[in-house]
């Protein structure tokens, strides 16, 4: 054992020491077979694989190198100096051997040799360009080449190509050249330039052969070169330059690489390093490449590949070296502990105590003749930062006390540590102004003022159990003390009384199991890091368990050394493998590799975790060094990258697409199923991930659907199958924890007596006769349960449509008597009283109404009837013209009355028809209702008849409004209102026409319409001459009589009047006379519009509107007291008009009341939201409509008049709504503020408020009742009353502070408003 330490230690210490610029590579193992590990020259493909040149054509897809011989796939060719590669950006790779144009095709996998020969290759937009020896060209698709331009000079070589925003560069032996506009242009003469590159900030960088690199910025050129004194390059011989994501500029030379910052004035130096296993293999480069994510891979020639991941300078990292000063002694850094000046103290294996100054980030060291400790291991530290004391624990010598004012550290507890294994002092816990100390013999107690040891425990139970080596102590939030003694169970004990507690869930959870670490956080849940479980979180307060493990992607390993909770309240735990953060809330762990994405590459259990609570940095111990970084450091970001199948052999043999088309038609990464015979179910599919910045991503499951029922988790990226059954299956591969998942469709084709169709053929031959034998029977039972069904279900609809009817019938029924009884009541009227004109006019409109009523119930009820098959239909033969001509007859009246031309014309006088006269009557009935309704005065409406060859055609034809064309199609469906083209709004059920054409259905006919919006609009009804189209259950001989339907008025002509309301209210009777009130109606009826304006005339002025639109006009110009609209309007509706009405300061003032046949809640609560004053129901009593429109006015007055007399009432009261309470404050806040200025005027409150002078004294008029100098004035006088009441001001004072010119005036002015003197005022509110 001590021989191996020895050597340990010798290493460690031969380490070379790691500057602040010193980077860290990770090196890729080349293959095997090479005559040099070379990488000359580099390039990564669209799916990211890494591929570079040597003797052979390499690919680096993330896992390993896989190599081709070109000699091998190329009859010619040899195998050496692949020294330029570039790609389209798809599947086609170009590669220069041996100056030889070569194409990789990587979807099919094979190579193509050209004839081109070429010095320099670039692909840019669309196309391959390269230049062979004095000449430019573009390679085109077919094999040949077209030259762009050529020297002139034969001896010149064109060694690189860049394209730029002012044309191509060409870096030539002789200098560098733009060509732009078919011309060469000299940049550099007389250099040997052997690489370009354009940086992200445009700076054209130019590699040379032996004169270093040169810069060209801001116009001019500067050289870099090894004598250089802000940025001296490592070597002259400049061969290839890049740009790191930091914007820095890597120069690779024959000696190392050098790297510049994007100012151009500071610059470090990468090369081989002997010491440095991490430092580049070789300090020969050839090639640097940035991949996708950032990072860096650096070609050289006896040292291959170079990776340097970006994510490694996330760290601050602190190594040993003997040479160095500055750097750590000993190695294992263990348990720390920071004192108030900054200063980190490390417990080390075989260095004593190290001391890192988090100011400077330098280690400090301790003068050795004053601070001398016996031995070289120190096992735990802490500080005692009210004594500032440094405690601390060593290996076989016990515990000292270090205190800045003596210098020296002090041995304490020589008395009580007595046995060796007790002077193994392992932690140290503060408790309650004391210290506990952990020892492999027992545990103590020091009590910091006297500093004097004794044992923590008496219990004899207690000390045995605890008199063993303690793994890991940690003192919780409820005063427990939990200890995790070797190969034992978990002890608890309560430090108050100093006995243990049994925890039953502790103790069946984790047993005997091996216990690393126990910590804890402010939430009260414990966590033990328990060998080969993982990390146990123990919520004490709900007694329940959670696990974090490897299986579940949370951490690397089952085997994890320490754990601590980070400020954000995630879980940082290290292993063997690594470092892991874990997301506890959402599951989700970042993890870092170990010599992948951190500089450190071993820990062990001892190396310890320390956050330091001023800044919450991460200090994490390894066994060569430390890092310390932010807990953002651990996390990671979105960077590109892909996962993909890259190999499959079948029954062991490698497949590729060549070898075996009925496999692969293309490489597997481009293959989304794969068809394999039966005897082809051995399967081996190899994958990789790209992701070389994270590759402790790099860590997978894979399921086989179809076979697999859970995911098996894989450290080798290859997956095998043997022995797969005929079927089809889907192969996935998913990252762990949750990421990117690629899948793969497998079907594996059974044998041909075992396929689908056989089976298919057996289980046909199988049922045929089991289907002959039931079919039979099958049919006859299911059609006579069809049979049975369909009678059931026919009684159903009968009965269903007997309750209809009778519902119809009944509510007819309800409605027809009342109407009955006003047609009774105002007949006796009309014909037993001697009434005058216009109230004898008004009874007879009731009774058209009431009529008009009666027949829509009725249109109703037929239409019913009809629907359900009903209705009485009795046809017979009988004169079409006579008829027809006395429907015609019923109209003329009408016609004569509205000035309308209405005739009828007819060739003949008998046109014999089987019709049903009832019925026809109502199609007639509606078709000239319709016709007289949309006709204006002066119009024409023609009926003519018509006799053809097997029919009849009756047209009604009119000069009305028409109706618009994309509406004629819906006119006779049923409850369908088609809009006039005049846009007057003419009400009607919407089941007229719908009844017409059930009617003339019901006869065999046809009706259809033709229209002309502003032409007028024709109804054709054509019948069947004869009887052969009717039943003869439908066929009477005798025609039945008819009765006269009544008509039905369209237009009412005469005014309604208001009658006389002898017992309204005294209110209103004596206001009459006031007329200086105005009101606007807005009411689409002429009819109520009429009657509305009779009933308001009395006390108002009325102002009409007959849609919103209108409305809003007119409340603009008038500025009515009062507005009553409908609700429902065409176009604008009143709703809507109203929040219009609302938003514009100019009248936002005016009361809305809003009149609606709605009367659900909801209706009701959208009108009062959008600012209305009242929202009334129809019908409606006109009594109680006047009386609370009166009280909306009056309330308005009282309000203005209280504002005008009371000086406690404030302008905000009057006002109904936001804008107007706006408008109010601020005109107030602009009187106040300009009161004692003498320039302040009407002019300048308007300007002030932005707001014309005539809007502003309509508004100020209409909300307050008050001219814009009677506002002003008021509140002027206001101010003055508000300094009576508070303030012990003088009346002059008071005079000057409201702006007023004297006393006198101001007393004059207070005395008319508010009654009483100023003084009188401030002797009342005292």
């Amino acid at each position: 054992m001590r021989p191996k330490f020895l050597y340990t230690l010798l290493c460690l210490y031969c380490l070379f020491p790691l500057s602040a610029k010193e980077l860290y590579f990770r090196h890729i193992d080349l293959n095997d077979g090479f005559a040099q590990p070379s990488a000359i020259s580099i390039f990564q493909d669209k799916r990211g694989a890494v591929w570079f040149g040597n003797d052979n054509f390499n690919v680096y897809d993330g896992r390993v190198v896989r190599s081709f011989r070109l000699s091998t796939y190329l009859d010619g060719m040899e195998d050496n100096n692949i020294h330029e590669i570039c790609g389209d950006g798809d599947s086609c790779i170009y590669m220069l051997a041996n100056r030889n144009l070569v194409v990789y095709d990587m979807r099919m996998e094979e190579f193509r040799q050209t004839s081109v020969q070429a010095h320099a290759l670039k692909y840019r937009d669309g196309a391959l360009f390269y230049a062979y020896r004095n000449g430019f060209y573009r390679y085109n698709p077919d094999g040949g080449s077209q030259k762009i331009c050529a020297f002139s000079d034969s001896t010149v070589i064109i060694k690189d190509l860049c394209f730029s925003a002012e044309g191509w560069l060409l870096a030539t032996t002789k200098g560098l050249f733009r060509l732009a506009d078919g011309s060469l242009q000299v940049l550099l003469e007389n250099e040997s330039v052997t690489s370009l590159f354009i940086d992200d900030r445009e700076r054209l960088w130019v590699g040379t052969l032996a004169n270093g690199a040169k810069v060209f910025s801001q116009g001019e050129w500067l050289s870099l070169q090894e004598n250089t004194l802000s940025c001296p390059l490592v070597n002259n011989q400049v061969r290839s330059i890049n740009q790191d994501i930091k914007g820095n500029v890597w120069i690779g030379t024959y000696a190392g690489i050098t790297v510049v910052n994007p100012s151009l004035d500071d610059c470090y130096h990468l090369s081989h390093k002997e010491q440095v296993p991490w430092s580049l293999k070789h300090s020969s480069v050839y090639d640097i490449y940035r991949d996708n994510q950032g990072g860096m891979w650096v070609g050289t020639y006896y040292g291959g590949l170079s990776y340097f991941n970006p994510n490694t300078e996330n760290y601050l990292f602190y190594g040993i070296s003997p040479d160095d000063p500055e750097s750590l002694r000993g190695f294992l850094f263990g348990k720390m502990a920071e004192d108030t000046k900054g200063n980190l103290y490390i417990a080390t294996e075989h260095g004593r105590l190290n001391c890192l100054d988090r100011h400077t980030q330098k280690v400090k060291r301790f003068k050795p003749d004053i601070f001398r400790l016996p031995c070289g291991t120190t096992k735990s530290v802490w500080y005692d930062a009210g004594n500032d004391r440094l405690y601390i624990g060593t290996f076989q010598h016990g515990l000292y006390c270090y205190s800045p004012s003596s210098g020296r550290p002090e041995r304490l507890g020589e008395d009580v540590l007595l046995e060796d294994n007790q002077q193994i002092v392992t932690d140290l816990i503060p408790w309650q102004g004391q210290l506990i100390v952990v020892s492999q013999g027992g545990l103590f107690l020091l009590d910091l003022d006297t500093r004097k040891l004794s044992p923590l425990f008496s219990d004899p139970d207690l000390l045995s159990r605890t008199s063993v080596t303690i793994r890991s102590a940690y003192l919780d939030n409820e005063n427990r003390l939990w200890l995790a003694p070797a190969n034992r169970e978990v002890v608890c004990v309560r430090m108050d009384s100093r006995m243990p507690e049994e925890i039953p869930a502790v103790k069946k959870m984790i047993g005997k199991k091996p216990v690393h670490c126990i910590t804890g956080d402010t939430r009260g849940h414990l966590y033990f890091v328990v060998t080969g479980v993982g990390v146990l979180r123990y919520d004490t307060m709900n007694d329940f368990w959670s696990c974090y493990n490897q299986e579940q992607g949370h951490l690397l390993t089952n085997e994890p050394f320490r754990a601590a909770v980070t400020p954000l309240g995630k879980l940082l735990v290290t292993s063997v493998r690594g470092i892991t953060l874990l997301d506890m809330k959402t599951g989700k762990s970042t993890h870092t590799l170990l010599g992948t994405s951190s500089p450190l590459h071993r820990l062990n259990s001892n190396c310890g975790v320390y956050i330091s609570p001023k800044d919450s940095m991460i200090f994490i111990g390894g066994v060569e060094g430390m890092i310390a970084t932010k807990e953002s450091g651990l996390s990671t970001v979105q960077v590109p990258y892909t996962i993909s199948f890259n190999s499959l052999s079948v029954n062991n043999n490698p497949v590729f697409p060549s070898a075996s088309p009925g496999i692969l038609k293309e490489g597997i990464s481009y293959t989304s199923g794969l068809m394999l015979t039966h005897d082809q179910n051995n399967v081996t599919i190899g994958f990789t991930s790209t992701n070389y910045r994270y590759a402790d991503k790099n860590l997978f499951e894979y399921k086989l659907d179809g076979l697999d029922k859970q995911w098996t988790r894989t450290l080798h990226q290859q997956i095998v199958y043997t022995s797969l059954s005929p079927g089809d299956y889907n192969l996935l591969v998913r990252e762990v924890g949750g990421g990117k998942q690629i899948a793969l469709h497998i079907s594996v084709r059974p044998p041909f007596y075992a396929s689908p169709y056989a089976f298919a053929v057996y289980g046909l031959l199988g049922i045929l006769f089991l289907v002959w034998l039931i079919r039979f029977n099958r049919s006859r039972a299911f059609l006579k349960a069809s049979l049975e069904m369909e009678h059931r279900e026919k009684l159903r609809i009968e009965r269903l449509n007997q309750m209809k009817l009778k519902f119809y019938i009944n509510i007819s029924h309800e409605l027809r008597t009342p109407l009955t009884l006003m047609i009774s009541q105002v007949d006796l009227l009309l014909q037993n009283y001697d009434l005058g004109g216009t109230f004898r006019t008004k009874l007879l409109k009731v009774r058209q109404y009431t009529a008009q009523m009666q027949q829509l119930i009725t249109e109703v009820l037929d239409f019913r009837r009809l629907e359900q098959g009903k209705m009485p239909f009795h046809v017979s033969c009988q004169n079409l013209v006579p008829f027809v001509r006395q429907q015609f007859d019923a109209f003329k009246d009408y016609a004569v009355m509205n000035r309308i031309q209405y005739k009828l014309e007819t060739v003949e006088e008998d046109i014999p028809v089987w019709f049903d006269p009832v019925q026809i009557r109502k199609v007639f009935n509606n078709l000239l209702s319709n016709a007289f309704k949309f006709t204006p005065n002066e119009g024409c409406i023609t009926v003519s008849l018509l006799r053809k060859k097997e029919v009849v055609e009756i047209r009604i034809s009119d000069t009305g409004s028409g109706i618009p064309r994309n509406q004629q199609d819906h006119i006779f469906e049923r409850f369908y209102q088609a809009d006039n083209a005049t846009g007057l709004s003419l009400s009607g059920s919407g089941i007229g026409l719908s009844l017409t054409h059930e009617i003339i259905q019901q006869h065999k006919g046809l009706i259809e319409v033709e229209s002309e919006v502003g032409e007028g609009t024709t109804f054709t009804v054509t019948l069947c001459l004869g009887d052969r189209h009717f039943t003869d259950e439908q066929k009477v001989t005798e025609p039945l009589p008819v009765e006269p339907l009544p008509m039905q008025p369209m237009k009412p002509e005469d005014a309604v009047l208001l009658p006389d309301r002898p017992d309204l209210p005294e209110m209103i009777v004596q206001e009459t006379a006031d007329t200086s009130l105005s009101v606007l109606l807005v009411e689409d009826n002429e009819d109520l519009l009429q009657v509305l304006e009779e009933a308001f005339s009395i006390k108002y002025k009325v102002y009409k509107a007959t849609d919103g639109e209108e409305g809003i006009r007119i409340a603009g110009e008038m500025q009515p007291d009062l507005i009553i609209s409908d609700v429902m309007m065409p176009g604008l509706s009143g709703i809507a008009m109203c929040q219009r009405l609302k938003r514009k300061l100019e009248t936002s003032h005016i009361p809305i009341v809003l009149l609606t046949a709605r009367t659900d809640l909801e209706s009701a609560l959208e009108g009062l939201k959008c600012g209305a004053s009242d929202y009334i129901v129809k019908p409606f009593n006109m009594e109680i409509l006047l009386l609370k429109c009166n009280n909306i006015i009056h309330t308005l007055k009282r309000q203005q008049k209280r504002f005008h007399t009371e000086a406690d009432s404030v302008p905000t009261d009057l006002a109904t709504n936001r804008l107007d309470r706006q408008l109010l404050e601020d005109s107030v806040r602009i009187i106040e503020e300009n009161m004692e200025n003498k320039d302040f005027n009407i002019d300048m409150w308007c300007r002030e408020i932005a707001v014309g002078r005539t809007r502003l004294g309509t508004k100020i008029k209409g909300i307050t009742g008050l001219t814009l100098n009677d506002f002003i004035l008021q509140i002027k006088l206001r101010k003055c009353a508000s300094l009576l009441e508070s303030s012990d001001l003088t009346i002059s004072e008071i005079t000057w502070k409201a702006g007023f010119s004297s006393p006198g005036y101001m007393g004059k002015c207070f005395k008319e408003y508010f009654g009483v003197t100023p003084l009188q005022y401030r002797n009342s509110k005292k």
